[in-house]
């Protein structure tokens, strides 16, 4: 009989999941080893002793499902102790006033791109913010490459053209010219894509405010500061010619 049960424990034991049929006579049987020492090896242990394999192989098959995922290249850690790093390499705490001017260039193109996808087809705005989206991308490259701890190069290759502003004022004076002459102070109206672009104007204004010390200490090119400026001027006019493109009326200033 020993033989028979010893066969019948190998044989289950070789399988982890385990064979009902070979559990049924392993259920109650004794075996016997050495000298007359008797084992039950009862179903319920065996089935305990099965969970606790099962379990195992489970944990392991997630430690390899966690393994193999792949790291996303979004979060590096780097900045984790609060410092990041600038387009030259350069790593500065991240209150540092180069990255206070790129926070707020970065909210002001999330705004004029809420402003955008508010725009209808009539105004034509869609386009003419889309590239102004673009160069503040290329206005915060130049703001992360500091004049006086950059090469050459780099310099170059994020140099803030005049150009820029040139193409602004172009777009200010098409739209201004067809526009009623102001007559009193306006308040941010006009539907909701003219009130958008009244709020990514005021963000505008906060951007150049925190360019204007990293231009006088001669960090930024003034060209940064001066696209800034006239940005402002262009969304206060977008807002107006957005109102008048929809139909929408502005809301007049009236003292108290």
């Amino acid at each position: 009989m020993a033989p028979s049960i010893l066969a019948l424990a190998a044989s289950a034991g070789s399988n982890v999941l385990g064979n009902e049929r070979t559990l049924q006579k392993l259920q109650g049987a004794q075996l016997f080893v050495g000298s007359g020492v008797a084992f039950l090896w009862s179903m319920r242990r065996w089935q305990e002793w099965q969970r606790g394999l099962s379990g195992k192989a489970g944990s392991g098959g997630k430690e390899r499902e966690r393994k193999e995922t792949k790291k996303s290249g979004i979060y590096t850690r780097t900045g984790d102790k609060g410092t990041s790093s600038l387009y030259n390499g350069e790593r500065r705490p991240k209150n540092d006033l180069t990255f206070e001017a790129l926070g707020a260039t970065d909210e002001l193109n999330a705004a004029i791109g809420v402003a955008k996808e508010h725009a209808s087809a009539k105004s034509g705005l869609e386009r003419p913010l889309s590239q102004i989206q673009s160069r503040l991308l290329d206005l915060g490259a130049a703001v992360a490459t500091p004049a006086q701890t950059s090469d050459e190069h780099k310099r170059e290759r994020t140099r803030f053209d005049h150009l820029h502003v040139v193409k602004v004022e172009e777009w200010i004076d098409d739209m201004d010219s067809r526009l009623p002459a102001l007559k009193n102070f306006i308040l941010p109206s006009g539907g909701v894509c003219s009130a958008h672009l009244h709020l990514a104007r005021t963000i505008c204004r906060r951007a150049e405010r925190s360019i204007i010390p990293l231009v006088n200490s001669e960090q930024v090119d003034p060209e940064v500061g001066i696209y800034l400026n006239r940005l402002s001027d262009f969304l206060f006019v977008a807002a107006r010619w957005a109102a008048k493109s929809e139909g929408h009326e502005e809301t007049v200033w009236v003292k108290g």
